[in-house]
């Protein structure tokens, strides 16, 4: 598996959003999926993966969402 980390968006001291880009892939090329995962700390301060999720990646799609939504659009 390749990934790629975008952005991490914290709500709050114990809750965040993990955006990125992945692939299932024997070497490093285009990544084709957009991950998302909401991750919590628990009462010992362990980050655990609360929702995971996955999906093909739709440049043109992106590209309308990022122009009519630039807040969209990952930090990075």
């Amino acid at each position: 598996m390749v990934n790629e980390i975008d952005e991490v968006r914290f709500y709050g001291p114990g809750t965040a959003v993990v955006a990125g880009r992945g692939d299932v892939a024997k070497k490093r090329g285009k990544l084709t999926k957009v991950r998302t995962c909401t991750v919590v700390r628990e009462g010992d301060g362990t980050w655990r993966i609360a929702s995971f999720h996955n999906t093909k990646r739709r440049p043109l799609m992106e590209a309308v969402s990022f122009t009519y939504m630039p807040a969209s659009r990952p930090r990075r």
